[in-house]
């Protein structure tokens, strides 16, 4: 019975073993006629198409064309051309070579040459911002619409006026047709002009002291009546109330040219 039992056990592992490699066998052989199929659709195109790129059974096989693949055109931007500055070899401005304490000069010497200019002219206003009579204490003016115009032929005079000692305030007020004695003189960095006018048979003497240095002007008004002493700047007319003005430089152009340049 035991000799028996192991024949059986005997040929069933021998029929496993046959089994196995007949298996082994034929998966072989499948692989090695799969691969010399992808080999021979890989080499060998057929009518003229492309060359089909194959995968394994898992995979979806795709085909590309040349024709297929879009083609991207890239367009540039357009703007300016670009410009650039050699930093170097650019040219250097003659205020750029000077030192800090030059250009402090340079402009020093503009606001002189501004003040000098405006005196030849000889139009020109002054407008105060601090007021002090005879005896009394410096009083500041803030309303900027006081002011003294004069021109080679008339002259406006719109400022406040202490009296003293009541410290009582009121406006000088008028204008003239004609201005007397006007004289004016430099002295070192300061211009000195003296003037004179009458309204309501009242004489009034001007004295104007400008300096180049601080732009600080001092106008001295004399009269019978008041002694007014007032600090400010000068600089151009705003306006020019009457034609006259405007029509003597227009005449004074007109016969004298280099008169008015």
């Amino acid at each position: 019975m035991k000799k028996y039992i192991y024949t059986l056990y005997g040929s069933i592992v021998v029929t496993m073993l046959a089994v196995i490699i007949a298996s082994a066998h034929n998966i072989y052989v499948g692989r090695q006629a799969k691969a010399e199929q992808l080999h021979s659709a890989t080499t060998q195109p057929q009518n003229g198409s492309s060359p089909i790129v194959a995968s394994d059974s898992l995979s979806q096989r795709f085909s590309f064309r040349s024709d297929s693949v879009p083609v991207m055109n890239y367009v540039p931007l357009q703007g300016p051309e670009y410009s650039s500055l050699d930093t170097i070899n650019a040219p250097v401005s003659q205020s750029a070579l000077l030192t800090a304490s030059a250009r402090r000069q340079q402009v020093a010497n503009r606001v002189a040459f501004t003040i000098d200019s405006l005196i030849a002219t000889r139009s020109y206003g002054f407008y105060p911002s601090a007021m002090q009579t005879k005896g009394a204490q410096m009083r500041m003016i803030y309303n900027d619409y006081y002011y003294l115009y004069i021109s080679p032929v008339d002259l406006e005079v719109h400022i406040p006026v202490e009296h003293s000692p009541t410290k009582y305030l009121t406006m000088l007020n008028f204008d003239s047709n004609s201005v007397a004695d006007y004289v004016s003189r430099k002295q070192q960095s300061e211009w000195v002009v003296s003037f004179s006018a009458s309204t309501s048979g009242d004489k009034y003497d001007f004295q104007l002291v400008v300096s180049t240095v601080t732009g600080e002007a001092e106008l001295l008004v004399a009269s019978p009546r008041i002694s007014m002493r007032y600090l400010g700047t000068i600089g151009s007319r705003q306006k020019i109330q009457q034609s006259r003005a405007a029509k003597f430089f227009q005449e004074l152009g007109a016969t004298n040219p280099a008169a008015t340049n």
